[in-house]
């Protein structure tokens, strides 16, 4: 889906040239584990991981490293477009994944296997369909299948499911309405901080929260982003690629975590350039 919070960065019309080549996924998870002692590999960037033909072998492998866990992190619209150019079947991800989870030993990370997080972002459907951009009869139908999607989720994967809005103008209203609607549920209500991605996106923020003295940038700090072709830009947020610090593909991963602190050094010195000058993330972080 194009949601308003989210750039544009793939083709109108998705096809497997989207998605990260499944051997290269592997090995890069493979470097990952060994060189993190408690990595959350997050499940997609800013596309769609259920789209992907091989999510739930990729999760699965993910899983096979007792020091790593997985978050997912999906619209729940588990359709694929129609235009399509391959099948994508992860019909079987479910039962698959809730295995691996079972039979999985304690992660060393202290994290449990698997997290999930839903993006719903609406108590109601015209409201959904404002953030999402999409018709009356189409949000109706998708949000339906987002809550069902989120509930069913939250039976086969306890106390591991979130369902999230993503805090912005457009659905100030229903935060309350939202929040009480899924805390009684098994799901558990999420709430994201809107990101203007330093400033390419409209300012969303229905209130400013961040700190008043900065500092260096979390992201920076605890971050790797890696985008389908292996390309590590500077951060999440440098999603133009403005600065690349290597390929996860063809580099040690230590070189290309060496070549990022270089710029966290500079913050600790009060010196944000580039797209960090007007970055409004810093202070968030995930794991």
């Amino acid at each position: 889906m194009h949601s308003i919070y989210r750039p544009k960065l793939f083709p109108e019309h998705f096809d497997l040239s989207c998605c990260m080549d499944v051997e290269y996924a592997v090995r890069l998870i493979d470097a990952i584990a060994a060189f993190s002692e408690s990595a959350v590999i997050s499940l997609s960037l800013y596309g769609e991981p259920l789209l992907h033909p091989h999510f739930a072998a990729i999760a699965a492998q993910i899983l096979n490293h007792r020091n790593l866990s997985v978050l997912i992190e999906t619209s729940g619209i588990t359709e694929q477009p129609a235009d399509t150019e391959q099948a994508v079947d992860n019909a079987p991800y479910f039962d698959r994944l809730a295995q691996v989870c079972r039979d999985a030993p304690p992660r060393s990370n202290g994290h449990l296997p698997v997290y999930w997080i839903v993006d719903v972002d609406a108590a109601g459907s015209k409201t959904y369909g404002a953030v999402h951009q999409l018709s009356d009869e189409d949000a109706e139908r998708c949000l339906k299948q987002a809550v069902t999607f989120a509930d069913r989720l939250a039976q086969v994967f306890p106390k591991a499911v979130w369902v999230q809005m993503t805090r912005m103008n457009e659905n100030e209203a229903e935060l309350e309405p939202f929040y009480r609607l899924w805390e009684k549920r098994e799901a558990k209500p999420l709430i994201q901080k809107y990101d203007h991605l330093c400033g390419a996106l409209p300012d969303r923020r229905p209130a400013d929260i961040s700190p008043l003295k900065r500092h260096p940038c979390w992201h920076l700090k605890r971050d790797m982003s890696i985008c389908t072709d292996g390309t590590v830009p500077l951060c999440k947020e440098d999603y133009n690629r403005s600065v690349v610090l290597g390929n996860a593909f063809t580099m040690p991963l230590e070189t290309i975590w060496q070549n990022g602190q270089d710029f966290y050094r500079e913050q600790i010195q009060s010196c944000y350039k580039g797209v960090c000058e007007h970055c409004d993330e810093y202070y968030t972080y995930n794991f």
